[in-house]
């Protein structure tokens, strides 16, 4: 497992997918190679999913939680 919450797990390949996804999503709205996305989210699934993306995105992340 790569990552595991209270409630949930995602296996690395779930969590790649899921991130490429997230990731495009964001190429889709204009972010591109060395914008800064600020992450602010609680300790969680979606927090490390969000993490992940901007690095695929090779975005700066500022993480708030």
């Amino acid at each position: 497992m790569a990552v595991v919450d209270e409630e949930r797990e995602l296996t690395f390949f779930e969590l790649k997918n899921i991130s490429e996804r997230v990731a495009m999503a964001l190429y889709k709205r204009g972010f591109r190679k060395g914008d800064c996305i600020s992450i602010m989210a609680p300790n969680c699934l979606e927090y490390v999913i969000a993490f992940f993306n901007s690095k695929l995105r090779w975005c700066r992340c500022s993480c708030e939680s």
